[in-house]
């Protein structure tokens, strides 16, 4: 993988390329872990995403793709003198409240239910009962987990525990929602699933994602964009545009021309073949 540096990046307060406004937005962006010895994971990052556009972002294992996220969800701090904006604010150590984030493994409480665990964010962030108990019912039918509503997470499948994961960040209903390898520890066949209803559901409520993947086939069947990362210090040495329309079919979709030759374009970017 090459070092030269494509850049996505608009000077700040500028719009995005294609006139929407930028949800997130980071110049310069930056990360070194301080310690006995020194971790440089991210070299300067210039990255503009619009309103609404799926982006999935790939990479070598270990290249700062969830240092990344993280810099945007308010986890971690960039390094001084690059800028992180989510929604046209600068972020400042805390998650932003319209921003949701799901990773890889679940934070279910084990003593909670379903129904409980996916209306807990929504009461951390002060959101009313009344209003949970409104919003909660609707978002486990759309997430296939009515019938498991008075269920406990070591009752559920993987794949379950996942999808109430993410209910639980929808529920919030936020702006902006990062995956952080959400679905990476499921077997092959509910990965599959779980794309197929995230696609269902960013189609139906047209949130701005940033998701974070190892899956090359993943990223091109969900993401408008993808960012292709370099080996450790992390950049971004590729932004992809996925020609593939929409909406897309899980039956058709893989099939189609175009997808084959976006996954053998990401997989010679990667080295993968």
């Amino acid at each position: 993988m090459t070092r030269s540096t494509r850049r996505v990046m608009e000077p700040p307060g500028a719009e995005a390329a294609d006139g929407a406004s930028a949800a997130v937005r980071l110049a310069g962006a930056s990360k070194t872990f301080r310690g006995r010895e020194d971790v440089r994971a991210l070299d300067p990052i210039d990255l503009t995403v619009p309103a609404g556009e799926f982006v999935a972002i790939v990479g070598p294992s270990g290249c700062g793709k969830s240092t990344l996220l993280r810099i945007v969800a308010g986890l971690v701090d960039a390094d001084a003198g690059g800028r992180v904006e989510v929604q046209g604010r600068p972020v400042d150590g805390t998650t932003p409240p319209d921003l949701g984030v799901v990773f890889q493994t679940h934070n279910l409480l084990p003593w909670r239910t379903v129904e409980a665990n996916v209306g807990l964010g929504a009461r951390l962030a002060g959101i009313p009962k009344a209003e949970i108990a409104r919003r909660v019912p609707p978002m486990l039918e759309m997430l296939g987990l009515s019938g498991f509503a008075g269920k406990h997470p070591h009752e559920l499948s993987g794949g379950m525990r996942q999808r109430a994961a993410l209910g639980q960040a929808l529920v919030c209903r936020p702006d902006i929602l990062l995956l952080d390898e959400p679905f990476g520890a499921l077997d092959a066949l509910t990965r599959d699933r779980l794309n197929v209803e995230l696609l269902k559901i960013w189609q139906e409520l047209r949130q701005t994602v940033l998701l974070v993947t190892h899956s090359i086939a993943e990223a091109v069947f969900l993401a408008d964009r993808i960012i292709v990362m370099s080996q450790r210090p992390g950049t971004v040495v590729e932004d992809l545009r996925v020609n593939i329309p929409r909406p897309r079919d899980p039956a058709t979709t893989r099939a189609l021309p175009e997808f084959t030759e976006t996954a053998q374009r990401l997989s010679r970017l990667m080295g993968v073949t």
